[in-house]
């Protein structure tokens, strides 16, 4: 039984490791990934953006947008030094990749998506920065 190990999670749930754990965790997961495909990272692609896509705004961040060049949505998020420090402002690019990473397969087209985070995000709460996201990418998925 060693490849069926019982382990315990970080959250102290108990979970599978080894073989058993790849075979269930592979089923239709593929649809939700965040390959480097689905990142904007050129700079010509963020001026773009920023000269010619239209944008949406919150509390938390600015929205850039545009039709996209690809066949997928493609996301940039960009969290300046004035918005706090790295802890701070890796927290706002995780919190945002993962949220379209989970809700990438509801766009009906490929749009190229700048997020521009606000000061106010670095001191928003989790579930207040999710709902500001929501709020914007609502528009998008119309």
């Amino acid at each position: 039984m060693s490849a069926e190990r019982l382990s315990r999670d970080r959250d102290g749930t108990p979970g599978l490791r080894g073989a058993k754990a790849k075979s269930v965790k592979q089923g239709d997961i593929s649809r939700f990934t965040f390959p480097r495909s689905h990142r904007l990272l050129k700079r010509g692609d963020f001026l773009r953006l920023s000269r010619g896509g239209r944008r949406i705004q919150n509390t938390n961040f600015i929205l850039c947008y545009a039709p996209g060049k690809s066949s997928t949505v493609r996301l940039g998020v960009t969290v300046t030094r004035k918005v706090g420090g790295a802890v701070k402002r890796n927290r706002i690019k995780r919190l945002c990749r993962e949220y379209l990473r989970l809700q990438q397969h509801r766009f009906k087209d490929p749009w190229d998506i700048n997020l521009i985070a606000k000061h106010q995000a670095a001191a928003s709460e989790n579930e207040n920065v999710r709902q500001s996201l929501a709020h914007l990418l609502r528009h998008l998925m119309r």
